[in-house]
């Protein structure tokens, strides 16, 4: 009757959304799962994913191609001149050899010469530990 303006119609969109803030690419809203797949469980992986990332695999393939041959050299020249600063760092880089052979699953280059070095300038020690030991049990 009256001459009214005519009434927009709202045009109906297809945001599952509802107007709500969408979450990033690729991810669905808390609590919707795409159609046919289950949630996945904590500590379940697909198949083929691992439970490290990329920096994980860095890591070992850093590793894998570090080693201790110039480590060596120094506990050399430690040994020959301060003695107990060498066997301390000897120690040090036969721990971090070790450690870096869990990561990697391989031996490290130059840890033979660690423990040849090792070896070398504890036999020493021990076999004047012995002597004095002799000298006292013996007598004279």
């Amino acid at each position: 009757m009256y001459n009214q303006p005519p009434q927009q119609e709202k045009p109906q969109s297809n945001d599952p959304y509802g107007g709500q803030p969408q979450p990033p690419y690729g991810q669905q809203p808390y609590g919707q799962q795409p159609y046919g797949q289950q949630p996945q469980q904590y500590g379940q992986y697909q198949y083929g994913q691992q439970p490290y990332g990329q920096g994980y695999d860095m890591q070992r393939a850093l590793a894998a191609q570090k080693s201790y041959v110039s480590s060596a050299v120094i506990i050399f020249v430690l040994y020959l001149f301060f003695w107990l600063p060498g066997l301390i760092f000897n120690v040090m880089y036969i721990n971090d050899a070790n450690k870096t052979k869990r990561m990697s699953g391989q031996t490290p280059s130059g840890v033979g010469c660690l423990y040849i070095l090792l070896v070398l300038n504890i036999l020493p020690l021990i076999i004047c530990f012995m002597a004095v030991a002799g000298v006292g049990l013996f007598g004279d």
